[in-house]
């Protein structure tokens, strides 16, 4: 049986508990042309195409009044990191965001 042992450091963060928890879960659908393969990577070969897609998965979390708003690994470049931390400060939703490189 796994331990269940409460946890000793609980920091209180100042806010209620929300009773319920919204998560979106985004995945992404590309084709292989939509990809450049460097150093056994692969990376977007259109990152306008990419921000278009995650501005509209940004304005549908904000619509829907997610919590949580998951993306894919490696689906979001480089190049719109700060953008989305950003965004996810302003309008208090979290987001993970995959692994990138």
């Amino acid at each position: 049986m796994p331990d269940i042992t409460p946890i000793k450091n609980k920091q209180d963060l100042g806010i209620a508990r929300p009773q319920w928890v919204r998560i979106m879960v985004f995945q992404l659908e590309t084709t292989l042309s939509d990809w450049k393969k460097e150093n056994g990577l692969y990376y977007p070969n259109n990152i306008e195409k990419f921000k278009t897609i995650i501005k509209s998965v940004l304005k549908k979390a904000e619509t829907e009044k997610v919590n949580l708003l998951v993306f894919p690994e490696l689906s979001i470049p480089k190049e719109c990191i700060k953008t989305i931390k950003e965004w996810s400060n302003k309008n208090e939703i979290i987001i993970i965001a995959g692994s990138h490189q």
